[in-house]
C-alpha cells in the first residue's frame, strides 16, 4: 500500500519564559508522533482536551515548526518546503476542525463557505462557485440549498 502522508518521531516544546523572558523549561505539546496514512485511508486523531490534537495539525499544516521528525507527503519532506511550494502542498491538503462552528462562517450563504478557500487560493468566484456545486451534488445537497444560511440545514 503506498503511503500518502507518513510522519516520523514528529516532536514539539514550547518553552516556558519568566518574567524577564529567560526560558526556564518547555512544554512537550507533541511528543515523537509517527503514523503512516493510505492513500484512501481515514485517520482520527482523539484525545483528551489539551493532549496535542491541534498542534499536531498544525505541524502537520507547518502552521507551526516542530523541534524534531519529518514529515512526508508524496515522499515529500515537507518541512523542506518554502513560499510557493509550501503554499501549493497546503492547497492539497487541510484540518478537519473539532467545532464546526470554527469552520464555517455562520452569515455566508452555503455555497459561499464551500468556495471560500478556493477564492483563498487565487481561483475567481465564478469558478469557485461552480465547484461548489458541483461538491454539493456529489454530497446530496441540491442547488436550491446554495443560498441558505448554514443555520437552515439539519444537522442530521
Amino acid at each position: 500500500m503506498e503511503h500518502i502522508l507518513e510522519v516520523n518521531e514528529l516532536g514539539k516544546t514550547f518553552p516556558i519564559r519568566n518574567f524577564f523572558g529567560r526560558t526556564k523549561g518547555g512544554v512537550s505539546a507533541v511528543d515523537r508522533v509517527s503514523f503512516k496514512l493510505g492513500e484512501r485511508g481515514t485517520l482520527g486523531i482523539v484525545g483528551e482536551s489539551g493532549c496535542g490534537k491541534s498542534t499536531l495539525a498544525r505541524l502537520l499544516m507547518r502552521l507551526i515548526e516542530p523541534d524534531q521528525g519529518e514529515v512526508k507527503y508524496r515522499e515529500q519532506n515537507i518541512l523542506d518546503l518554502k513560499g510557493l511550494s509550501l503554499k501549493n502542498m497546503r492547497q492539497r491538503i487541510q484540518m478537519v476542525f473539532q467545532n464546526p462552528y470554527s469552520s464555517i462562517n455562520p452569515q455566508m450563504p452555503v455555497i459561499d463557505n464551500i468556495a471560500f478557500p478556493l477564492w483563498a487560493s487565487g481561483e475567481s468566484k465564478a469558478a469557485s462557485r461552480a465547484k461548489a456545486h458541483h461538491f454539493m451534488e456529489s454530497v446530496g445537497l441540491s442547488r436550491t440549498h446554495a443560498g441558505r444560511l448554514p443555520a437552515s440545514l439539519s444537522g442530521g
